[in-house]
């Protein structure tokens, strides 16, 4: 006969766990979730948080090592909830950082996306405010020239650089007789009839880092760099994992950036090119 692995009492043969007692486990577990959406959102003292989820992790036998994921579960819900209007204020920001401080919680969060997007959502609320500066951090030297007057806003790693470019090809039939000039070898006489194709083909040129600045927009790769001043790109387009822009040239194609996070990057870049 086992023990139940929450009460600890006699569960029954070949049992590990009461129903009752799992039920319960789950019922405090998204309670305690929406307790630290509710302390968040209140904009309170966080390090009161602990008063409130204690009775109910007693009643539904939540161990102290559930804790800290749980008061993550409950920061990132709070976050989707901040956002779901597309912008995030100040308060918002402030209310979701200092409970991540007051609780200890930041460098689980510093690994989730949701810590992320935050800093990408006051970022574009610091741009539709008029403010250029950055929201992040770059290591090391950067690999580009910035010009006079021209401030870093973002990078993205990894982001692959693809370009449109045309392939030619000649199809048609070819027409004759061939002659046999010896056993095995044949000579063909005839005439060829083509036309030429052209081909549209979308070719990975690298993988690098785009740089967003005040002034341009730069790629850096092992393979190929290029800088492209807004003054120059006619059009976005906005993918689910990246942008492509359209510069005005007569022999321009078009190039694209996969950085993945399309929603952050058209926004982020459609708003900088316009200030």
């Amino acid at each position: 006969m086992g023990d139940c692995s929450y009460c600890g009492q006699p569960a029954g043969i070949l049992r590990s766990k009461h129903s009752e007692c799992e039920k319960q486990h789950a019922i405090s577990q998204q309670q305690i979730r929406e307790a630290v959406v509710q302390a968040i959102q209140a904009r309170g003292n966080a390090s009161k948080i602990s008063s409130t989820i204690l009775p109910i992790a007693r009643q539904g036998f939540v161990r102290s090592n559930e804790f800290n994921a749980l008061m993550v579960d409950g920061w990132v819900k709070a976050v989707e909830l901040f956002i779901e209007d597309g912008m995030l204020s100040k308060d918002e920001e402030a209310s979701l950082m200092n409970f991540a401080q007051q609780t200890g919680l930041v460098p689980q969060l510093q690994q989730h996306p949701s810590y992320s997007l935050v800093a990408k959502a006051a970022q574009l609320r610091d741009l539709a405010e008029g403010k250029s500066t950055s929201r992040m951090s770059f290591s090391g030297p950067l690999p580009i020239n910035l010009q006079k007057g021209e401030t870093l806003i973002w990078a993205f790693p990894d982001t692959q650089y693809l370009e449109d470019r045309e392939r030619k090809e000649f199809v048609g039939t070819s027409h004759g007789v061939s002659l046999r000039v010896m056993k095995g070898v044949y000579y063909r006489v005839g005439a060829f009839k083509g036309r030429p194709v052209t081909h549209q083909e979308r070719v990975n040129v690298g993988t690098g880092t785009l740089f967003v600045t005040t002034k341009n927009l730069y790629f850096a790769g092992s393979q190929k760099s290029v800088r492209v001043p807004y003054s120059k790109i006619i059009s976005f387009e906005q993918y689910s994992n990246g942008i492509g822009i359209m510069r005005d040239a007569a022999t321009a194609k078009p190039q694209t950036f996969i950085t993945g996070d399309g929603w952050f990057t058209f926004n982020l870049i459609s708003q900088v090119s316009q200030q």
